[in-house]
């Protein structure tokens, strides 16, 4: 009985923890691209904490197959359209994207 606490105790502590949610601050969107799995992809000129290692890649992924992820993506839109500052907050994963880490939303400044 002790071993087998032991091996499940080792497990867990082993066991991957998903990563922390990475933020930016205000900076402006650029270098949109509409991939045709129904990723939309655009990088930030704004500082960025805690980028998830699985982010090899120093860009964002909105899902734009999803009603929330068409709103996010118009948001981008909007503010590359208007010259507005955008601040990310991302999943801590690469969900969506292997290299990159997904939105989970985003703000429009003016």
């Amino acid at each position: 009985m002790p071993r087998l606490l032991f091996v499940l105790a080792a497990s867990l502590a082993l066991t991957p923890l998903p990563g922390q949610a990475s933020e930016s601050a205000l900076g402006k969107p650029y270098g949109l691209l509409i991939h045709d799995q129904g990723g939309a992809f655009f990088y930030h000129d704004g500082p960025r904490t805690n980028r998830p290692s699985c982010a090899t890649q120093d860009r964002w992924v909105i899902n734009v197959t999803t009603s929330a992820g068409q709103a996010m993506y118009a948001a981008v839109l909007t503010a590359v359209a208007s010259g507005r500052k955008i601040a990310v907050h991302g999943s801590g994963a690469c969900s969506f994207w292997g290299d990159t880490e997904s939105v989970t939303s985003l703000q429009v400044f003016d």
